[in-house]
């Protein structure tokens, strides 16, 4: 199945609009961290201006890339300059438990309690038309962060020591359009990954009621972003705004009940 070419609904929107403006009050950030994984670029940065415009208190930016990170410090801090949102880099790999402990340990020794989590990070490759002629820790790469680094991060947020008793958690799990897309080719490794992690999350939502976290899995739209542009070229799509409001305006609100 091919990416649609129509529109299930009256209205289609590309860009943000005002009903989930991340300005809007009822949709308000503040007060609570956000810890964005794969937050350097792409997808993840577009993600972390949304939150800083809905005036979240903390914004933390995880990439294993140290050069990146620090660009995009520089560039939040320079665009939110007037604005009391804390921005915070720390270099970190999902796939590898360690760095995944160490940066939990990390904010709990700096006494920082994540109230969000978005989890962005992902692994693209291996590619290629015939899967079983890859090489089995090639394509154990994907499912190593896509699955195992995506579960170890869910696991250190919902039993974080700091959590105080009865706040609820929101874990956001930026899914993907290719786990409907059959065929989706060259992309058997990534999509695969991407649906396992998808059907786990979503069946942690079964065993915890809302009240102690919410689990919203979306896939993220037709992104033209730094990853897509290394694969596909850009007259394919007409691909939709990078902008994430759509996230915010989904969480639950900071002035009245979970329903």
């Amino acid at each position: 199945m091919p990416l649609p070419t129509n529109s299930l609904t009256n209205t289609y929107h590309r860009d943000t609009y005002p009903a989930i403006s991340p300005t809007k009050p009822s949709l308000s950030q503040a007060g609570r961290t956000i810890l964005i994984t794969g937050g350097g670029g792409g997808i993840g940065f577009e993600i972390a201006r949304s939150f800083a415009r809905a005036s979240a208190s903390r914004i933390i930016i995880v990439g294993r890339r140290n050069s990146v990170l620090d660009t995009a410090i520089e560039k939040l801090r320079g665009e939110f300059k007037d604005s009391t949102t804390e921005f915070i880099a720390r270099q970190g790999d999902i796939s590898d438990d360690s760095s995944i402990t160490d940066l939990w340990d990390f904010l709990n020794s700096q006494n920082i309690f994540v109230r969000v989590l978005v989890l962005n990070a992902a692994q693209f490759t291996p590619n290629g038309n015939d899967t079983l002629r890859m090489d089995k820790r090639e394509l154990m790469k994907a499912f190593d962060v896509n699955v195992g680094g995506n579960f170890s991060m869910s696991a250190k947020f919902i039993d974080q020591p700091l959590r105080p008793a009865g706040q609820q958690l929101n874990l956001i799990n930026v899914s993907t359009a290719g786990i409907h897309m059959h065929p989706a080719k060259n992309q058997n490794p990534y999509t695969s990954s991407k649906a396992a992690f998808t059907a786990i999350i979503g069946r942690v939502a079964d065993e915890h009621p809302i009240e102690d976290v919410q689990i919203i899995s979306f896939h993220p739209g037709a992104l033209y972003s730094e990853g897509v542009s290394k694969r596909v070229d850009k007259s394919l799509l007409k691909w939709d705004e990078s902008k994430w409001e759509v996230i915010i305006s989904n969480l639950s609100p900071t002035d009245r009940p979970t329903y």
